[in-house]
């Protein structure tokens, strides 16, 4: 397993168990963000055009509340959205 495995074993693990603490205090869930584009704001956008991936994940992120799942799923659509190609979603 590469060390990018092992951490998004580790985030997973720790998704799951923010979920079980979630559910045992009744404490409500974050809403999730939209893989929608119009919840990415312009900076992030200009960001990834400038492939500077890791500060766009960050600041969307930062935004969003999105965890790292989501937001590299919501990034993948835009980088997708940017060079054309539309997903089956």
């Amino acid at each position: 397993m590469s060390e990018v495995d092992d951490l998004r074993a580790r985030v997973e693990d720790l998704e799951r168990r923010i979920k079980v603490l979630f559910e045992a205090t009744g404490t409500a869930d974050p809403p999730r963000p939209t893989r929608d584009s119009q919840s990415i704001s312009p900076e992030v956008e200009d960001l990834m055009r400038r492939k500077k991936f890791r500060k766009a994940a960050l600041l969307y992120q930062q935004e969003t509340g999105a965890n790292t799942s989501q937001t590299l799923e919501a990034l993948k659509q835009l980088k997708r959205d940017q060079r054309g190609e539309f997903s089956a979603d």
